[in-house]
Protein backbone atom coordinates (compact mmCIF):
# COMPACT_ATOMS: atom_id res chain seq x y z
CA UNK A 1 0.00 0.00 0.00
CA UNK A 2 2.95 2.38 0.67
CA UNK A 3 4.32 1.69 -2.82
CA UNK A 4 0.94 2.73 -4.18
CA UNK A 5 0.89 6.15 -2.42
CA UNK A 6 4.49 7.04 -4.11
CA UNK A 7 3.24 5.55 -7.68
CA UNK A 8 -0.36 7.66 -6.66
CA UNK A 9 1.75 11.10 -6.23
CA UNK A 10 4.90 10.34 -8.86
CA UNK A 11 2.08 9.73 -11.50
CA UNK A 12 0.08 12.89 -10.60
CA UNK A 13 2.77 14.81 -10.42
CA UNK A 14 4.14 13.69 -13.66
CA UNK A 15 0.71 14.33 -15.25
CA UNK A 16 0.42 18.55 -14.10
CA UNK A 17 -0.73 18.11 -10.46
CA UNK A 18 0.82 20.78 -8.09
CA UNK A 19 2.39 19.92 -4.69
CA UNK A 20 -0.36 21.60 -2.53
CA UNK A 21 -3.14 19.23 -4.20
CA UNK A 22 -1.64 16.47 -4.07
CA UNK A 23 -0.42 17.29 -0.68
CA UNK A 24 -4.34 17.63 0.62
CA UNK A 25 -4.73 14.13 -1.57
CA UNK A 26 -2.28 12.75 0.38
CA UNK A 27 -3.81 14.11 3.43
CA UNK A 28 -0.04 15.06 4.32
CA UNK A 29 1.03 17.84 6.76
CA UNK A 30 3.43 19.37 5.45
CA UNK A 31 4.62 19.85 1.55
CA UNK A 32 8.45 18.30 2.81
CA UNK A 33 6.24 14.83 3.51
CA UNK A 34 4.31 15.35 0.01
CA UNK A 35 8.20 15.72 -1.62
CA UNK A 36 9.32 12.61 -0.31
CA UNK A 37 6.50 10.74 -2.37
CA UNK A 38 7.36 12.30 -5.64
CA UNK A 39 9.54 10.45 -7.61
CA UNK A 40 9.85 12.73 -11.06
CA UNK A 41 11.30 10.61 -14.20
CA UNK A 42 13.83 11.49 -16.57
CA UNK A 43 11.35 12.76 -19.55
CA UNK A 44 9.37 14.79 -16.56
CA UNK A 45 12.81 16.67 -16.05
CA UNK A 46 13.38 17.02 -19.47
CA UNK A 47 10.58 18.31 -20.43
CA UNK A 48 10.59 21.04 -17.56
CA UNK A 49 14.18 21.96 -19.19
CA UNK A 50 12.62 22.66 -22.34
CA UNK A 51 9.67 24.84 -21.27
CA UNK A 52 12.67 26.75 -19.48
CA UNK A 53 14.93 26.71 -22.45
CA UNK A 54 11.61 28.21 -24.68
CA UNK A 55 11.27 30.89 -21.93
CA UNK A 56 14.51 32.20 -21.99
CA UNK A 57 14.56 32.23 -25.75
CA UNK A 58 10.90 33.98 -25.86
CA UNK A 59 13.02 36.50 -23.34
CA UNK A 60 15.88 37.03 -25.31
CA UNK A 61 14.29 37.84 -28.00
CA UNK A 62 12.17 41.07 -26.43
Amino acid sequence: MHGLRHVFASTLSSNGVDLYTLQALLTHGSPAMTQRYVHLTNEHLRNATNVANSLAKKDEEK
